[in-house]
């Protein structure tokens, strides 16, 4: 059985930071090289800086959006283990399943709640952890698949 990610192509941030580069990098080049008649210390020096913040600001969203988006792939199951984009793992391997709540709280007053997330994380004996979100896959009909699998596993067992 394989669940794929809700979301497979690469995130919206990705193709943003990426024109952004571009754009702010041929902005950088374009005063640096002094191929404009604009006067003045300031577009000669603190201009090209702030474009070349802005340049390596938005290369690192782009860069780390992609490298991110690496880690979302599809979950396979089957009667020996789960595999996952963080490896595989044997039903006797697994040491506990759950879901786990993470609660974005206000940064002007803690006690207030902005939202919530579900991670599935599935733990190893080895201390290998596998996390998912319910941003990006079907976390009940993962669960539901599994605790199947798990059962079956421990029926053929004994």
């Amino acid at each position: 059985m394989e669940f794929l990610p809700l979301h497979p192509h690469l995130p919206a941030s990705f193709w943003v930071g990426l024109i952004l580069t571009l754009a702010t990098g041929g902005l950088t080049a374009w005063l640096v090289l002094g191929k404009h008649q604009l006067k003045g210390n300031m577009w000669r020096q603190v201009v090209p800086l702030w474009t070349f913040i802005a340049c390596m600001v938005s290369l690192g969203t782009a860069v780390f959006s992609f490298f991110g988006h690496h880690k979302v792939g599809p979950i396979r199951l089957d009667a020996d283990g789960i595999e996952t984009p963080y490896g595989k793992a044997k039903y006797t391997d697994i040491d506990r399943i759950y879901i786990h709540r993470e609660v974005d709280r206000s940064l002007v007053d803690p006690n207030w709640s902005r939202g919530e997330t579900k991670w599935l994380i599935i733990a190893q004996r080895d201390g290998t952890q596998h996390a998912f979100s319910e941003d990006q896959y079907d976390l009940p009909a993962i669960m539901k698949a599994l605790e199947g699998f798990l059962e079956e596993n421990r029926n053929n067992g004994k």
